[in-house]
């Protein structure tokens, strides 16, 4: 048996969204310790792409916003949470959250780059009839961040942003209905793959995100 056949050796291509920023990196390096004949690559992208590319076969492990249609396999592994993403000069000790979305412009992902996320801020505003100022898109969430922290409107976001957040930006927690939603791992189990496999059990072993 070769060392390809055994999952020892070839390319390992992964996706994954700012939910799992810092964990799929950690997990990349771990498991080029442990196998360094695999060639890894780690791409973002959003989680609808990941799907495609996953059930097309260009794609090998995606770390994506849950469900997943099929005929894919999934494994949760975090719950992700809403935050708003405001400039620490702009909040008001007397202004509920919701007045705060409803008196500034609000900054969302084009919804080509993060439709998952774009749904989940629809249906939390839909939900508590918000209607912000003005809406505007970008094609990142580092420039929603940086156009938050310059005072051009608030945003609202994947707590994982923590991670790369700029100086001069707040995080304020949201709760109630459509505020949480899952994260995970999904794979086309109908394609085989001993190199995948050897990543996935890996992750699972490792548990959730943190």
């Amino acid at each position: 048996m070769t060392a390809i056949q055994r999952g020892d050796s070839g390319k390992l291509t992964l996706g994954f969204g700012i939910s799992s920023y810092l964990f799929a990196a950690k997990r990349v390096a771990a498991f080029r310790v442990r196998y360094p004949g695999v060639q890894v690559s780690l791409n973002d992208m959003p989680s609808a792409v990941q799907t495609q590319w996953l059930a097309e076969g260009r794609l090998q492990v995606g770390f994506v916003l849950l469900p997943v249609p099929e005929p894919l396999q999934s494994h949760s592994l975090d719950t992700e949470q809403l935050v708003l993403a405001v400039a620490a000069d702009q909040l008001s000790s007397h202004l509920e959250t919701t007045q705060v979305i409803e008196n500034h412009q609000l900054l969302q992902l084009a919804p080509q780059r993060g439709e998952g996320l774009t749904t989940q801020a629809d249906q939390f505003l839909t939900a508590r009839n918000l209607t912000p100022r003005t809406v505007s898109a970008a094609d990142d969430i580092q420039t929603l961040l940086a156009l938050v922290a310059a005072g051009d409107g608030v945003a609202l976001l994947p707590a994982s942003v923590k991670h790369i957040l700029p100086v001069g930006v707040t995080l304020l927690l949201l709760e109630g209905e459509h505020t949480q939603w899952h994260t995970g791992l999904a794979w086309n189990g109908h394609i085989k793959d001993p190199l995948r496999d050897k990543f996935l059990a890996m992750v699972m072993e490792d548990g959730q995100i943190n």
